[in-house]
């Protein structure tokens, strides 16, 4: 498959190098940045310089290309997947953006190609992990959901570091958060319902984010009567109630500024965390399942 990857950030080198293994791909790179282009060291792999916020251009590079994967800041997102539809290409991306995956969806109604935004860690496998587990039940009734990007050895009073794009958490800690509540879809303000739980033997906090569940929340509404359905991020070990104090009053220290880690530090390789589990009726008893781990990246 000819495949045009849009994004040569840490995350599209990340993209590059995985589906190259595989040997399945004839990948092209494009970025308008050429420096960001440069640090692309994936073997094999085409680059290209385009700009990628011009949709004429956008349409021009995915000629011959069966498929588009976006890299890209949320925002831009819609303008690839106007270029990909115009060239009937196949359409990813990994935004966690609701009003942007939802436009998305609405494009994708009579296409010739396929249109899959939501193909990241949360929204992406953190659903499928969640509707895996839903399936083995009879009845639900509680389905929660912890996942988030961690840093190994953070050095800020928030103990996080970021390692994909600013604008993509900015975004998540500002927007509405869809949620399912006694059986109907709801929102949560982003931020709010802080708690503390262990995984692996670590204590960590989580609050709600906003764009994490994907379309979850329309998969499962409905299904019970009073289901609770909810995403909250896993950011950190807690420091004494650092995302309040950082709400209320941001850049009270240095410190508490998110570091944004580089491609080659190591002392912030990141790694992911998710905490999975259902409530649910197996055989008329209430039941509990759970998945729960981190990996490093």
């Amino acid at each position: 498959m000819r495949l045009l990857l849009l994004g040569g950030g840490k995350i599209g080198g990340a993209i590059s190098d995985l589906l190259q293994a595989t040997g399945d791909f004839t990948i092209t790179v494009a970025d308008k940045d050429r420096a960001a282009l440069a640090r692309v060291r994936t073997p094999g792999v085409t680059l290209k310089t385009v700009e990628v916020a011009d949709e004429q251009a956008l349409v021009a590079a995915l000629s011959g290309q069966d498929a588009v994967v976006s890299a890209l800041p949320y925002y831009l997102n819609l303008g690839v997947a106007r270029a990909a539809r115009m060239a009937r290409a196949h359409y990813f991306d990994l935004t966690e953006d609701v009003s942007t995956g939802n436009a998305i969806w609405r494009m994708a109604d009579g296409a010739s190609s396929a249109f899959v935004p939501h193909c990241d860690l949360a929204p992406g496998s953190i659903q499928i992990l969640a509707h895996h587990l839903a399936q083995g039940f009879e009845r639900l009734r509680d389905v929660h959901m912890r996942v988030g990007a961690l840093p190994q050895f953070p050095t800020n009073d928030l103990m996080y570091n970021l390692t994909w794009s600013t604008d993509g958490l900015i975004n998540e800690y500002c927007n509405p958060c869809d949620i399912i509540e006694g059986g109907k879809r709801g929102h949560a303000q982003a931020l709010d319902g802080l708690e503390k739980f262990s995984l692996d033997g670590v204590t960590y906090e989580c609050f709600h984010t906003s764009g994490g569940l994907g379309t979850l929340c329309d998969t499962l509404v409905g299904r019970v009567a009073q289901p609770q359905l909810q995403d909250r991020a896993l950011p950190r070990p807690p420091r004494s109630g650092a995302v309040p104090d950082a709400r209320v009053a941001p850049g009270r220290t240095p410190r508490a500024v998110p570091r944004r880690a580089g491609n080659r530090d190591p002392d912030h390789r990141p790694g992911c965390g998710a905490d999975l589990r259902h409530r649910d009726r197996l055989e008329g008893r209430l039941a509990d399942a759970s998945v729960a781990g981190t990996q490093d990246l």
